[in-house]
Formats: C-alpha cells, structure tokens, sequence
C-alpha cells in the first residue's frame, strides 16, 4: 500500500517525537549502566570485554551480509 507523502511526513514526526521523548530515560539509564561498569570492572577487564563483543559484532555482521572479509593479521 502506497502512502500520500503528507502521511509520510506525519509518520515521521510521530517517531522523531517518540525518540525525542524518550532521549532522557535512555541517557539516565546510560548514566546507570556506565556507574555499574565502574564499579565492577577495571579498565583492562572492561578494555578486554569490549574488544570481545566488538569482534563479535562485527563478525556477526559480516556473516549476515555475506561479506565474510578476511583478516589481514
């Protein structure tokens, strides 16, 4: 089904009105979940976590799109 572009546009300021709205729980609850790394992990644990979850992300991703690139290392 086709839309006018008039109900495009009012979709679209819908959800920039949703994803303005909701901008302030989701910084609060960065806020939280950054205090909670702090507390629990070191810089080297987290460095390392992260590192993990980046490779796998990006591995993932690679895979979903079919575009599997070889490392270079």
């Amino acid at each position: 089904m086709k839309q006018c572009p008039a109900v495009k546009v009012r979709l679209i300021a819908w959800q920039l009105e949703q994803t303005i709205d909701e901008m302030p729980l989701f910084v609060m609850r960065l806020g939280e979940f950054s205090s909670i790394l702090d507390e629990k992990l070191d810089f080297g644990t987290f460095k390392f976590c992260f590192v993990v979850g980046a490779t796998l992300i990006v591995s993932t991703a690679q895979q979903r799109d079919g575009q599997l690139v070889p490392d270079d290392s």
